[in-house]
């Protein structure tokens, strides 16, 4: 087994748990939005503001998260560009 054949196995096995977690924790992100949702909605007296200011919140959080999981992605594309000549070139040998 070549050296970049085992560092790309690597890195494709940290790709593969990093998008499983993210996966699992946007999930987990969701769940909890829509439960707090709805605890929001069935409270009595609670201003809209608050509603208005949690909405907003839950937006930012769902752009954050997606403006991070491009970035890794990106970042993971970057990596495996990294063992692509060098398998071309191993190839050719």
């Amino acid at each position: 087994m070549q050296p970049t054949d085992f560092a790309k196995q690597i890195v494709d096995y940290q790709k593969v748990t990093f998008n499983s977690t993210f996966n699992t924790l946007a999930r987990l992100q969701d769940q909890t939005e829509n439960l707090t949702a709805n605890f929001l909605e069935k409270t009595l007296g609670l201003p809209r503001e608050s509603r208005e200011a949690y909405s907003q919140w839950v937006s930012a959080c769902k752009k954050g998260r997606e403006e991070i999981k491009n970035t890794i992605d990106k970042n993971f594309s970057t990596i495996e560009g990294f063992f692509a000549p060098a398998k071309t070139a191993a190839e050719k040998s």
